[in-house]
């Protein structure tokens, strides 16, 4: 019974940490380049890119994030440089109608007391069960 608690624990953190919260609230392209934060940019064709953060390379806006990321995917057709881990991808400033930056405090609510309002539930239930041997 406890294996099972343990790896189902495991397994429910691994599945939860990694979410991302944003602000409702439109930022601009400034904002967003010197926050230097996670951001959720809207395509004028309403479509959703995450990036680790946004950057001006000579008057340039480009888009960090991963080779292998959802974004990165769906943007292949985009003029890009690889550099190391990350790939930077040119962005057009016109097809751009909103920009979110991350919300810190939201997210780490969700990636860390989410999880941890969780394990508490299964170790009271789980101390539960072992005191009344076996039966609630």
């Amino acid at each position: 019974m406890k294996t099972i608690t343990i790896k189902f624990l495991g397994l429910l953190l691994f599945l939860i940490t990694g979410c991302n919260v944003y602000h409702s609230s439109n930022a601009s392209v400034e904002e967003a380049v010197r926050s230097q934060k996670r951001v959720q940019v809207v395509s004028t064709d309403n479509v959703f890119y995450e990036f680790k953060r946004l950057q001006k390379q000579d008057g340039q806006l480009m888009g960090v994030t991963a080779p292998n990321s959802d974004t990165a995917k769906l943007l292949r057709d985009h003029r890009s440089t690889q550099n190391g881990k990350t790939i930077m991808i040119h962005l057009d400033e016109e097809e751009i109608s909103e920009i979110h930056l991350r919300n810190t405090t939201a997210s780490n609510l969700v990636n860390f007391g989410v999880p941890a309002a969780l394990v508490g539930g299964v170790v009271v239930l789980t101390a539960a069960d072992i005191n009344t041997g076996g039966s609630l």
